[in-house]
């Protein structure tokens, strides 16, 4: 995978949030909902958004619980 010099600072919609993080983004709703992924829907419609350095963070408390076990 190719990593961007510069990413963007938000992620909109669920191809690019699901493509940020590695995941499907036909399953991001399983990941919000049972996993925490950070993102949301601005007064609950529209398209999902999340910001890049929430997404950093999931990301690296994802890797620290696999690690832990």
């Amino acid at each position: 995978m190719e990593v961007s010099p510069n990413p963007p600072l938000v992620y909109i919609g669920a191809k690019a949030i699901g493509t940020a993080v590695g995941v499907n983004w036909k399953n991001l709703r399983h990941y919000i909902d049972d996993l925490g992924l950070p993102a949301f829907r601005i007064d609950n419609s529209g398209p999902w958004v999340a910001l890049r350095e929430d997404l950093v963070r999931w990301l690296e408390q994802q890797r620290n619980e696999q690690l832990r076990t």
